[in-house]
């Protein structure tokens, strides 16, 4: 829409990768589900003996990145072309973001049609700023739940959910509410890629420490994790978990399984960050060159196989 302004997204070096934004909406997401979507959004926070791990404090402001730079910039002018995306997002339209996230989880639960003209209830007096809620809401998602809301062909004004980077198991990716649990596996996968294609337990539980995901403590979205990333994630082939030989005493190691090989690839990860960070997939140029070898090996195997 003409005239709205579309806040610009952090920028990352490859010291300060994409998947810290990951990791920062993966920490907003929703902390508690009854029957159907969330109705908060925890900030993270290291459990301890005098704290629940599952009392969080309700907050929204995690929703927002912004282009560091720019807003220093912004802040030391008094006038500009475009209004700051800090006074832009007002704690009003910080609810609507996450109101906009409820209804959308629900739709996707409850399978029901989702169109645009429902949305607009939902922003009623904030009309202007639907393209920024709605784009803010489906980011959140897609990082969060590894869900993408794209339109739907079969629907005017209507909008349909694929999985992000086309993980097919809807049965171990969802938990007991229907909620998807894709964008841990995300994370997952993404630090095993950037690890070099094997990341230590060790690495793993570090970075999903900063998310408030803790081995043998209930997450109120994906479960007991240890569970569900050395079992269900490895039953299911998206994980390979393998003690480290020759190490005294016994460590372990995540590796992409064979389903994540099949059902993904590394340049769909280096096209999500690409997007994640408003830039083009060579603007990761290790990573890119690794994925386009994969690319590569892939179509001659294709080829060869072919009759």
């Amino acid at each position: 829409m003409s005239g709205v302004y579309r806040p610009k997204r952090q920028r990352y070096t490859l010291e300060q990768s994409p998947q810290d934004e990951v990791e920062e909406h993966v920490a907003a997401a929703p902390s508690s589900h009854e029957n159907s979507a969330a109705v908060g959004l925890s900030a993270p926070g290291t459990p301890s003996e005098s704290q629940n791990p599952e009392q969080t404090t309700t907050t929204s402001s995690v929703l927002i990145t912004v282009d560091e730079e720019s807003t220093q910039e912004e802040g030391n002018s008094s006038s500009g072309d475009e209004p700051n995306s800090e006074s832009l997002f007002t704690p009003s339209i910080e609810g609507k973001v996450a109101e906009m996230m409820e209804f959308l989880l629900t739709k996707y639960q409850t399978k029901e049609p989702t169109v645009k003209i429902d949305m607009h209830r939902i922003v009623e007096g904030y009309e202007a700023c639907f393209p920024i809620i709605f784009q803010r809401a489906c980011e959140c998602i897609e990082l969060v739940f590894g869900l993408t809301v794209k339109e739907d062909d079969h629907l005017d004004n209507g909008y349909v959910f694929c999985s992000t980077l086309g993980l097919t198991c809807e049965g171990i990716l969802k938990n007991d509410h229907g909620v998807p649990k894709g964008g841990l596996l995300m994370v997952v996968l993404s630090t095993i890629f950037r690890e070099g294609n094997c990341a230590t337990e060790e690495r793993v539980w570090k970075v999903l420490s900063r998310i408030g995901v803790y081995p043998g403590i209930e997450h109120a979205i994906y479960g007991e994790p240890r569970k569900f990333l050395t079992q269900e994630l490895v039953q299911a082939k998206y994980l390979e978990y393998r003690r480290v030989p020759n190490c005294h005493p016994a460590l372990y190691e995540f590796l992409w399984g064979p389903r994540a090989h099949e059902e993904t690839s590394k340049m769909k990860f280096i096209e999500f960050w690409a997007q994640v960070n408003d830039t083009i997939p060579s603007a990761f140029p290790d990573y890119y060159e690794e994925a386009l070898k994969e690319e590569r090996a892939k179509a001659m195997a294709s080829s060869s196989a072919s009759p």
